[in-house]
C-alpha cells in the first residue's frame, strides 16, 4: 500500500479539505493541520478523531489535547457531539466559535459521500490512499466490513450459525 504524502496541498471539496487522509472543516487552520503535536489531532488521538469531528469532518481538538498539549491556544477542546468543553478551568481560553468557526452552524456540516456513519469506511482509518487527489481505499476494508452495520433488523444476517430468535423461538 502506498503511503500518504504529508506535505501535499489539501484537496478542497464542499466546504471541507482533505489533508493527510483526514477531512477538516474549511475554516480549520491549515497550518494547524500541518503541525499537530505528536499524539494529538485526528490521526494520532482517538479522542480528537471522535469528539472533535462532526459527520466525519474534523473541527477541533478533544478537551485533553486542547488543554494539556496546546494550553488553550487552539481552543477549549471538545467533549463530543460538537459540544465545546465548558469547565470553569477552560473558560479563559478562546472558543473556536469566537475565532475560526465564528458564525458556522455545525448542523450545516455534511458528511463526505462514502463516509457517512452507516457506510463501511470510517475516518482516520489507515487504508485511505490519495494519488493525484483521488481517494482510494484498501480492499480489505470492504471484504471484512459488515455490509449492514446500522440495520439491526436485517434478516440477511440470519444463518444456522446466527439464528434469528423471535418470541423465544428459533426462526430458521
Amino acid at each position: 500500500m502506498t503511503e500518504l504524502v504529508q506535505d501535499e496541498d489539501p484537496f478542497y471539496y464542499d466546504g471541507k479539505y482533505l489533508y493527510n487522509g483526514q477531512w477538516y472543516h474549511e475554516k480549520f487552520p491549515l497550518e494547524w493541520a500541518r503541525s499537530h503535536i505528536e499524539g494529538t489531532g485526528p490521526n494520532d488521538c482517538p479522542n480528537c478523531a471522535d469528539f472533535g469531528s462532526v459527520n466525519c469532518v474534523f473541527i477541533g481538538y478533544c478537551a485533553n489535547c486542547a488543554v494539556y498539549h496546546y494550553d488553550g491556544s487552539r481552543g477549549r477542546g471538545f467533549m463530543g457531539d460538537g459540544q465545546e468543553c465548558s469547565y470553569n478551568s477552560v473558560l479563559d481560553f478562546p472558543s473556536i466559535f469566537d475565532t475560526y468557526l465564528q458564525g458556522i452552524n455545525l448542523n450545516d456540516i455534511t458528511p463526505i459521500p462514502g463516509l457517512e456513519q452507516n457506510n463501511i469506511i470510517s475516518p482516520g482509518s489507515e487504508p485511505i490512499i490519495i494519488i493525484n487527489n483521488i481517494i482510494q481505499y484498501n480492499e480489505d476494508d470492504y471484504l471484512n466490513a459488515d455490509p449492514y452495520p446500522d440495520d439491526v433488523n436485517n434478516d440477511m444476517d440470519v444463518s444456522i450459525m446466527n439464528p434469528h430468535f423471535e418470541g423465544g423461538y428459533n426462526d430458521w
